[in-house]
């Protein structure tokens, strides 16, 4: 019986609202307008190679401009299998913090740029904020 997936007993569960198709377009012109049409990790442009991160995981951080960073499919796996670099980076948020459940809008996120890289604050309306 092998390749027979056997149907969940319980459905699983969201606590974060998953946004429908009309948002997603709407986010991802928002994700390229706030990273320029660039790797929000290697600051490489992106072309046609985009692929959305959700820094904490989506059933957690929900489907936030604040909690989605835009990436090559390169720079997504980096992150993926680099797990410790990328939460020092803010490229991941943890679900466990010390006071809970970290807000991804007040996690830190470090983003190249002209000058080389910097530290920022994403929002929910697709800006981003130094850190001083």
């Amino acid at each position: 019986m092998t390749g027979v997936r056997k149907r969940r007993a319980t459905p699983r569960r969201r606590k974060a609202p998953q946004e429908g198709t009309e948002w997603w377009t709407w986010a991802t012109q928002m994700l390229l307008l706030r990273c320029g049409y660039r790797c929000e990790r290697c600051g490489q442009s992106l072309s046609d190679n985009l692929e959305r991160h959700h820094r904490q995981r989506r059933q957690v951080g929900g489907d936030r401009l604040s909690n989605l960073l835009a990436l090559h499919s390169r720079c997504h796996t980096y992150i993926t299998e680099h797990p410790e670099e990328a939460m020092a980076n803010g490229w991941i948020v943890s679900a466990h913090g010390p006071d809970g459940t970290p807000d991804p809008a007040l996690v830190k996120v470090r983003l190249p740029g002209l000058s080389g890289s910097a530290w920022w604050l994403l929002s929910d309306d697709g800006h981003k904020a130094p850190v001083p």
